[in-house]
């Protein structure tokens, strides 16, 4: 390792207030994030005797809390946007409403998830966020709707 680099991390905090004025406008998570890197790096580097204490311990806390504050869609609004999509979209919509699934996981289902003896749908681990199987019981009215649809040839484009 460089260790005219090594001897510039002595300087650390004045780099990393740098990078958070460098940084400025990102969200509190975000930078949160970017000093858990340098927390690792900088106790990468105590433990091996690099650092004689980690440069991250004294920076101050961000704000993490949403920039943008979400909310749930009310039943008038979800009853709107399902009235005027187009049939993929509307599906698509339900069956995220109904069963929290992200969109990767949406995009992951196919007719083979739909389980009609328990109601519901699968989700295998390999399309899962936390790499779990995982199945999510749905309506009898909703499971028939993506049975029908799974039919229709829009369903496979």
């Amino acid at each position: 390792m460089n260790r005219k680099f090594l001897g510039d991390l002595y300087d650390c905090r004045t780099l990393a207030e740098k990078a958070k004025r460098t940084l400025k406008g990102r969200a509190g998570k975000t930078l949160d994030a970017y000093k858990e890197g340098l927390f690792v790096f900088g106790s990468w580097c105590k433990g091996r005797k690099y650092l004689t204490d980690n440069p991250r311990d004294e920076m101050g806390k961000f704000d993490t809390r949403a920039v943008t504050p979400r909310r749930s869609m009310t039943l008038d609004e979800i009853n709107a946007l399902l009235s005027i999509a187009p049939q993929h979209r509307s599906i698509l919509y339900e069956t995220a409403f109904a069963s929290g699934f992200r969109a990767g996981e949406l995009r992951s289902l196919t007719p083979d998830h739909i389980d009609l003896v328990r109601c519901g749908l699968h989700l295998y681990a390999d399309d899962d966020k936390g790499r779990k199987d995982r199945f999510q019981p749905l309506s009898r009215e909703l499971v028939d709707k993506l049975v029908e649809y799974g039919r229709t040839d829009s369903a496979r484009e």
